[in-house]
């Protein structure tokens, strides 16, 4: 499952590259917002005791 979850992180990663390249304001999806919003979830996650996977995709 942890392969699934790369693959998606991934192609998640891949279209933010793409987006801010192309857009005029040049706004990385990926670093300003996604990926702390990723981690705050896994962290709740544990601290709940959700099943991570299901949180992380």
């Amino acid at each position: 499952m942890d392969n699934l979850i790369e693959k998606i992180k991934e192609y998640i990663m891949e279209e933010c590259r793409k987006y801010k390249e192309a857009s005029e304001d040049h706004y990385d999806f990926w670093n300003e917002h996604i990926r702390y919003v990723y981690k705050e979830a896994v962290d709740l996650a544990k601290k709940y005791g959700a099943d991570e996977t299901v949180v992380a995709i």
